[in-house]
């Protein structure tokens, strides 16, 4: 099955109470969502990288930027099957665990969606909150140049 079309959204949502380590403190928390599309099913995967590094190397830009540049144009290229297939494309990628998470995570879904629509209707992310919290929006696609 072919990936049709990506949109990586940026949302940043206050937390109710401040997060505290030894080595940081956080407020909010930075995320990058992926909607994919294939075959008319979609899935939704969710980055967990901090906003800042102190618990890995990635963060929400990196995530972005791996996304982008090097991890959905390979995907665009390749039929895949079935989920795992992600990994096994993305294999000669170092590093970047969080983002190729990110879109697995997003194909799996999807292809519980062609399985079984009314349960991937009730596990969209967005549905959670009452507003949308998307501050950026990027929509990729074989269309796309």
């Amino acid at each position: 099955m072919r990936l049709e079309r990506v949109e990586l959204f940026v949302v940043r949502l206050p937390l109710k109470r401040a997060y505290e380590t030894s080595g940081a403190r956080e407020t909010h928390m930075t995320r990058v969502l992926c909607r994919a599309e294939s075959e008319g099913a979609v899935g939704w995967g969710e980055s967990v990288a901090g906003e800042l590094p102190w618990y890995s190397g990635e963060t929400p830009r990196t995530v972005l930027y791996a996304l982008e540049e090097f991890i959905l144009p390979e995907l665009f290229k390749t039929d895949l099957a079935r989920p795992e297939d992600v990994q096994r494309v993305l294999a000669w990628i170092r590093e970047h665990r969080m983002a190729k998470a990110t879109i697995e995570m997003a194909k799996a879904r999807e292809e519980t969606a062609l399985r079984s629509p009314r349960r991937a209707a009730r596990s969209h992310p967005l549905r959670r909150r009452h507003r949308d919290p998307a501050q950026h929006r990027r929509t990729y696609g074989n269309d796309q140049p």
